[in-house]
């Protein structure tokens, strides 16, 4: 009976895993359950400023983005060309008319940090890959529980897993992808 359990229990932990992963699918009117009315999209304007000779390359990603998100929201999208070299002292110089969406040179980042424009602080998000590395260890700690094969190499299937999780968890952030407080749980 063990061996039956510790063989299904992987497959049944995948599995609740996976579906969380799947998109929600409206409802239709043919399947018999009632559909909520969509209220009228919201209007949104947007400023971008971008360099010049880039202006026919970004108007064809602000044509493919409101196609993609049609229905969900009227966007008004305005380009001004605005080099970026010259960003920073153009917000600065009128914070409440710059644009909404701006490209800025690297070296003007503590310029528009110290002036309140821009912040670290917002590009933050909990890592989900280490998340999941994490529940890892969870499972190689049920292990030795399951079949008693493996009860005398638990501290190593503990030690995998913490390994494991560590290497995640460093790689995302050595990708740029996450900072440190988006990889450990405190």
């Amino acid at each position: 009976m063990k061996r039956k359990i510790s063989l299904w229990f992987p497959v049944f932990l995948a599995a609740g895993f996976l579906s969380g992963c799947q998109k929600q699918q409206p409802a239709s009117p043919e399947s018999g359950t009632e559909t909520k009315e969509m209220p009228l999209p919201e209007s949104v304007s947007l400023t971008v400023w971008g360099a010049a000779e880039d202006e026919a390359l970004l108007c064809q990603i602000f044509d493919s983005f409101q196609e993609q998100y049609r229905g969900e929201a009227d966007f008004q999208i305005t380009f001004h060309p605005e080099s970026e070299s010259h960003c920073a002292d153009a917000l600065l110089a009128d914070l409440e008319q710059g644009a909404d969406v701006f490209a800025f040179a690297d070296d003007q980042l503590n310029t528009l940090v110290a002036a309140g424009v821009a912040g670290e602080e917002f590009k933050s998000f909990p890592s989900g890959h280490t998340g999941n590395a994490a529940a890892l260890i969870l499972i190689l700690g049920l292990l030795p529980r399951l079949d008693n094969r493996l009860a005398d190499k638990k501290g190593l299937l503990l030690g995998i897993g913490f390994a494991w999780t560590a290497l995640v968890a460093f790689s995302r952030i050595i990708m740029g992808a996450h900072y440190l407080t988006d990889t450990v749980l405190w």
